[in-house]
């Protein structure tokens, strides 16, 4: 447990620099690509996960956390 979060606090300490303009463009490249649409909850963990090195995506059944995490992919 130490270790892990050692782990954890030495990724949340250092910087995350990104281009927000170019992930949303990125986003929307995507989903005119593959004929999606992400929900606003679903677009912005997808902004959250380009400038942050940690991120926990939770949510209930259905709310699309694996379609999510693959665009994140």
């Amino acid at each position: 447990e130490q270790n892990l979060a050692q782990q954890l606090h030495r990724l949340l300490v250092r910087p995350v620099t990104v281009d927000t303009e170019r992930v949303r463009n990125w986003i929307d490249r995507f989903a005119a690509a593959t004929g999606t649409a992400l929900s606003d909850q679903q677009r912005q963990a997808v902004e959250m996960a380009a400038g942050q090195r940690v991120l926990v995506l939770t949510g209930g059944p259905g709310t699309g956390k694996t379609f999510t995490t693959r665009t994140i992919v």
